[in-house]
Order: C-alpha cells, then structure tokens, then sequence
C-alpha cells in the first residue's frame, strides 16, 4: 500500500508538471505571468499552507516524541549545512549553491506527508508536521541565504518579517491557542495554502519548457546531486539517530522525511534570484523521477 502511494504522489507531481510544461509551450504562460506565480507562491500560498499545518492540539502522550523530534532535526539540519560545504567542493557558482541546496532540503511536505501517513497514519503526518517546523526554520534562513547571499540575512527582525518564518510564529499562536479558529478563517487558508503544491509544479513545467531535457540525462553533475538527495541523506540520517535514545517511530518519520526528492521551493527561489531556474528544476525532475525506486527501498529497510 505504502509503494502504490508512493507512485501515485510521483504520478501527481509530474502530471502537474505536465500540465505547466503544456501552458509554457502554448505561451499559456509567459516569463511575466511565471514571475508573478512565483511572488504568489513564496508570499502567500506557502506561508498558508505551514500556519494549516500547525492546525492541531498537542496530546500529553505524544509531547516528549515532539520535543525529540524538533531537537534531532535540527541536529540533522546543522549536519547536512555543515557537510554540503564539502560534498559540492568542486562545483562552482549558481550550480554550487543549487547542490548544496538540495543536499540540504527535500520535499518532506508533499511528498513525505502521504508517504508516512500510508504507513503510520495520523501519527506520521503529525510527526512529520512538527519536522516541518524546523524545515520552514532553515530554509526560510538559511536556504534564501544560499541564493541570496548573506546580506539576505539582516537580523531577527528581518527573519520575523520573511513571510515563511512569520507564518512559523503564526502558527504556533494558533497551534497554543485555548480554542480553534472560526472555520471560515482556518478552512480560507487552508484552501489558498493548498494551492502550493499545484502551483509550483507548474512554476516548475514552465521552466522545463526554457531546458534541453536531453541534457537532463547527460549532465552528471545532476545524478550526484541525485545520489546526494536520494540515497546519502537517508543513510546519513540513519547513522546520526542511531547515535541517539529515541523512540525508532520519531526515527523513522525523520529518516523519510530526508529520504524524499529535492524540494520544490529550490526552483521557486532559484527563479526569484535569478540563479539558473532551470538547472534546479532538472534537479527537481530527475529526483523525483528516481525516487519513484529509492523511497520504497528506505521504506523497506527502516520497515
């Protein structure tokens, strides 16, 4: 069941992805229109979708396993920021900064929440929801600075400002609130905060329309940032929490999520700074298409 969800959610992806690639063809959409979906993407629908995501009560039983949770992905974080400074030593430029990147982030959103709800159900999505908090801490920081620069850090006060952390804050307000929401409020952000998913994929089709895809499979440079993303991240996962006392469910939500394809944000980023869109979206592609094989075998060994 779990290797049938995971082909379905790789078939969505690339069916969206189509559907973009299609539009940017027929002129459907332009660089301008893809600039302004891009504006959307970053500050508003995925800002949307982290404060939904934090839309649940927190049970005593289940306290501790989040604390862990949030302590360990950081380390994991802290880990791979440190080591992707010398997996992608030879690589320069805007391709160094793509790789490390990727090396960094995955797609633990999309990808990984159907993914471990198939196999652990509520719990995994819960868990996998609390792993997000600390992705959406890093690459809202420390990601943007990779395309940016470090000038793009300014601060606390700009990292209260950068609309992904924000909505980090926001949610944990709502996550501690005493009541839930009005329905209308929660269910407006959860329907706009829905659309990321979607319209990235088509942010991403449309930049395939401006890259050869014969060179996607001629490039080596991508199959080891493949490597990196799709078999190193889990197994070096795997080595830094077998070193810690923690419940193996905890482990094995955050062993998946790291095992999911290159995040989808990296192309919208790469895109918003100018830095080779399409060779982060080659990377997107082409770990997405593999891991169609890499995450049922994760799936098979943590099992």
């Amino acid at each position: 069941m779990a290797n049938i969800n995971v082909i379905n959610q790789v078939l969505v992806l690339f069916i969206i992805v189509s559907i973009g690639y299609y539009c940017g063809k027929k002129a459907i959409i332009t660089e301008e229109i893809n600039q302004g979906l891009s504006d959307v993407l970053i500050k508003v629908a995925c800002p949307l979708l982290v404060i939904n995501s934090f839309n649940f009560h927190i049970s005593h039983k289940i306290l501790s396993n989040i604390i862990m949770i949030i302590i360990l992905s950081f380390i994991v974080y802290i880990f791979f920021i440190l080591i992707s400074k010398i997996l992608f030593i030879t690589f320069n430029g805007n391709k160094k900064n793509i790789a490390e990147f990727f090396s960094i982030f995955s797609n633990c959103g999309f990808m990984g929440f159907p993914v471990l709800y198939a196999i652990y159900k509520d719990v995994g999505v819960l868990y996998a929801s609390v792993f997000n908090i600390s992705f959406n801490i890093f690459i809202w920081t420390y990601g943007i600075m990779i395309f940016k620069g470090k000038k793009s850090f300014k601060g606390i006060k700009s990292i209260i400002k950068n609309p992904g952390i924000a909505s980090v804050i926001i949610g944990i307000i709502v996550m501690l609130l005493p009541v839930k929401l009005p329905y209308a409020i929660m269910h407006s952000i959860e329907l706009v905060g829905s659309m990321t998913t979607p319209l990235s994929m088509i942010v991403i089709g449309f930049m395939l329309t401006k890259i050869d895809i014969k060179m996607i499979f001629s490039n080596l440079s991508l199959y080891y940032i493949c490597f990196i993303r799709l078999v190193f991240a889990p197994v070096a996962t795997w080595a830094i929490l077998s070193i810690f006392h923690a419940d193996q469910l905890v482990k094995n939500v955050i062993i998946m999520c790291e095992a999911m394809p290159a995040a989808s944000l990296g192309a919208i980023f790469a895109q918003s700074s100018g830095k080779e869109p399409e060779y982060a979206s080659q990377v997107i592609f082409i770990t997405t298409l593999l891991s169609v094989i890499s995450i049922p075998l994760v799936i098979m060994c943590i099992l």
